[in-house]
């Protein structure tokens, strides 16, 4: 109940920044720097929570659509806000990304749909190519594709951004940097720590921080 409430603060504060981060938009009129300001507070606090609730729902004895619902939500609160257009409810549809399975096939493990279509196909090819890779090199190159997958069907979810906004080469930037990652950084092991009464993994916290950060920098950028 604790870190509900305290999450409620957290999206409280979000809610309270942007709005005055809107009004102020309008009131300063050509006042870039603090346009500028502004918009630095919104995307540094968005991508706070985002990782929190990332890293929050992959501990022990919690529920992932902390992550999985959470995060969709936290963003499109943030750009229906920020860009006032319905148009923004499509980010709503990242929910579906983030619960694709992305486990690979493993002596104990079955594996994910998705994991178990590359680590197949990376298996056929090193087969066919003699290119000599071990079951553990196999298994390590099959998570790149696979989590960059996801990253871009996250990406998919957000072009609903630059279609209002038009700002593509922005979108195309925060989308390589969303795909890169998920496939560099989210199957990692960086290690945990203890925050708000749970073992926390790095992985998660830095996935899901640069994440929501490339979504946010999207909206305002």
């Amino acid at each position: 109940m604790i870190k509900l409430i305290l999450l409620v603060i957290l999206i409280r504060w979000i809610w309270v920044e942007y709005c005055l981060f809107m009004e102020n938009r309008y009131h300063y009129g050509g006042n870039k720097m603090k346009k500028n300001i502004f918009k630095i507070m919104g995307v540094s606090i968005t991508a706070f929570i985002g990782a929190l609730l990332g890293a929050y729902a992959g501990a022990d004895n919690t529920s992932k659509n902390w992550r999985r619902m959470g995060i969709p939500i936290l963003v499109t609160i943030v750009a229906f806000i920020a860009l006032q257009n319905p148009l923004t409810l499509i980010l709503l549809g990242i929910y579906f990304a983030l619960i694709i399975g992305y486990g690979i096939p493993a002596w104990n493990d079955k594996g994910s749909m998705l994991g178990k279509f590359y680590y197949d196909l990376i298996q056929t090819i090193n087969y066919k190519k003699f290119l000599g890779l071990s079951e553990k090199q196999i298994q390590e190159y099959s998570n790149y594709p696979t989590r960059g997958t996801i990253g871009l069907i996250v990406s998919l979810f957000l072009t609903c951004i630059p279609i209002i906004k038009e700002n593509w080469l922005v979108y195309a930037g925060c989308s390589l940097g969303i795909v890169l990652t998920y496939a560099l950084i989210s199957w990692k092991d960086f290690g945990v720590y203890l925050a708000l009464g749970k073992q926390l993994l790095w992985s998660e916290t830095w996935t899901y921080f640069l994440v929501t950060l490339f979504i946010t920098i999207t909206i305002f950028f």
